[in-house]
């Protein structure tokens, strides 16, 4: 599956594109049309995305295991982003627009004595997941 993704993008450099972990799962149909700036995979994610579906926007699955699921004939406008660090699901026919931005998580704890660590532990290359809840 990922020679197809290679293969679809066109005018970028790869490396810059598509960064992933060998233990992600990805499930593209034959029709599809890519052109978001970058996907980031953490390792052991499930990207789904359904047949004449249009992708502009960035992708970003933060978590090991984050899944990402997107039905068919749906579009994701230009500078959009969608982070994931559970689970988010986006039916058929759905239109996002540009610049939106969509998560499952604030992405760091509620707690503010716990939230003290996230930027020095951001420094040290590290980021405690085990603090952060997703809805």
């Amino acid at each position: 599956m990922i020679s197809i993704l290679k293969n679809i993008i066109s005018g970028k450099r790869r490396r810059d594109f598509f960064r992933r972990n060998r233990s992600s799962s990805i499930e593209l149909p034959n029709r599809i049309m890519i052109e978001f700036k970058r996907i980031s995979l953490a390792g052991g994610n499930t990207l789904s995305l359904g047949s004449h579906c249009i992708i502009k926007g960035r992708i970003d699955l933060q978590k090991p295991q984050s899944c990402l699921i997107i039905g068919e004939r749906s579009f994701l406008g230009a500078n959009s982003i969608i982070v994931s660090t559970e689970k988010v699901k986006i039916g058929s026919d759905v239109l996002i627009s540009h610049d939106c931005y969509i998560t499952d998580t604030a992405g760091h704890s509620m707690d503010a004595n716990l939230r003290k660590e996230d930027i020095p532990n951001r420094w040290k290359g590290y980021k405690d997941w085990s603090v952060v809840e997703s809805k």
